[in-house]
């Protein structure tokens, strides 16, 4: 429907009249004013949920990573939501503030997978140092 749009009307179709970067920005409007910000939260959580359970089959030490960095990531949510979230809604337009939930929840999740991953190399290198030590007494 967009493509046909001629708001102007002199017989040529908007979007064969704007630059490709003006093309790029409606389209980007479009998309995130028409989409649902919850479906495609739900649709990337269970991408996310087979990843998991894929990585949880190859080996329980990833695992262990990612319980760490989900409830890391829960923490630092529950914390957003109720001091980030407010402030981010009032600076943000009013038709993309739908999306600033489930952005905040990506953030969290982010922060939290760096910060498990860290954790997991100190104790990986810990473990790995002890386990010499052990080798060379």
């Amino acid at each position: 429907k967009d493509n046909k749009k001629d708001d102007d009307g002199d017989g040529v179709a908007d979007t064969d009249q704007i630059t490709g970067k003006k093309l790029l920005r409606r389209k980007v409007k479009l998309v995130l004013t028409k989409m649902d910000p919850e479906k495609v939260n739900a649709a990337i959580a269970s991408i996310y949920k087979v990843w998991m359970s894929v990585l949880a089959v190859l080996t329980i030490k990833f695992a262990r990573t990612i319980a760490l960095a989900l409830t890391i990531s829960t923490f630092f949510k529950s914390f957003a939501d109720r001091y980030v979230l407010p402030t981010v809604i009032k600076g943000t337009p009013k038709e993309y503030q739908k999306w600033c939930p489930v952005l905040l929840g990506w953030l969290c999740k982010s922060i939290g997978i760096s910060i498990a991953w860290k954790i997991q190399t100190v104790i990986s290198a810990f473990t790995s140092a002890l386990a010499g030590g052990l080798i060379m007494s």
